[in-house]
């Protein structure tokens, strides 16, 4: 079924928009969607906050167009002296229109080998200006949206069917070839490497391994009995909830002990 439905701003209460869709599982989606609409329609929510709200519902698609025609002609558009912003008089949306295998067939192949319209261009800063003044004001759909149990549960399975594995991964058997990696590397001249500057956490299997340059460690106590001995000083943090770099400068003799603890390399002469 169909349903008809109105944008309403906040600040005067004024019908700025009517338009028309379908009841999807008892979904209003496009009732509350800023995406899609006229240049019209994003600079009155630019300036101002809007709601929407439900002027005919559960309707076939036939009186759905009908409805808007009516409702359109009532309230006017803002070129015939009203507050609307629409573009047309109403009545002649695709709701409820479907289109056919041999249609969808027919722009499958129109489209093959046509590059898109906006590859390779590049966009002048007025151009940015204008885009970014058209997005000002709207709000992601899934803003603030959670999903119900059931929908997550719905998600999960296709999600890991989804995961290519194996033999299943596009890249399974395949090798770069020397023109692509240069193309590659070409490409990522000059750009900042994304990790530089920070501090990555050691994952516990590196410290489990250790590395060339780890050193083994002893514990003791105050009487310099021994108390433990770890591989690594990753290991011995972990176990103790010291820091690593307090263990290194009890180990260099440049601090004195770390709750009581004394610390020593196994083997000072590394």
């Amino acid at each position: 079924m169909a349903y008809v439905y109105a944008h309403i701003r906040k600040d005067n209460s004024e019908i700025f928009y009517i338009g028309i869709s379908k009841n999807t599982n008892g979904k209003y989606t496009r009732l509350t969607d800023s995406s899609s609409r006229n240049r019209y329609w994003y600079h009155i929510t630019a300036k101002c906050d809007w709601f929407a709200t439900i002027l005919d519902d559960h309707i076939s698609d036939e009186k759905c167009l009908e409805r808007e025609k009516q409702w359109i002609a009532h309230f006017k558009r803002d070129t015939d002296g009203g507050t609307l912003c629409n573009m047309t008089d109403g009545g002649d949306g695709t709701c409820g229109s479907l289109i056919s295998a041999e249609n969808r067939n027919k722009c499958r192949m129109r489209r093959l080998g046509v590059a898109p319209a906006n590859k390779g261009k590049k966009w002048s800063d007025e151009q940015r200006m204008r885009m970014s003044f058209l997005k000002k004001g709207q709000k992601a759909w899934n803003k603030g949206k959670k999903l119900t149990p059931e929908e997550l549960a719905k998600r999960k399975p296709h999600a890991m069917e989804n995961i290519r594995r194996g033999d299943s991964h596009y890249m399974f058997g395949k090798k770069v070839s020397d023109e692509t990696k240069n193309k590659i590397a070409k490409s990522l001249l000059g750009r900042p490497c994304p990790t530089k500057g920070r501090k990555m956490p050691r994952p516990m299997s590196v410290r489990l391994k250790g590395t060339v340059k780890s050193r083994e460690v002893v514990q003791y106590d105050k009487d310099w009995n021994v108390i433990a001995e770890y591989k690594t000083i990753g290991l011995a943090s972990d176990a103790t909830g010291i820091t690593t770099s307090w263990i290194c400068s009890i180990c260099r003799k440049e601090k004195g002990t770390a709750y009581g603890f004394n610390w020593r390399y196994k083997n000072p002469a590394y």
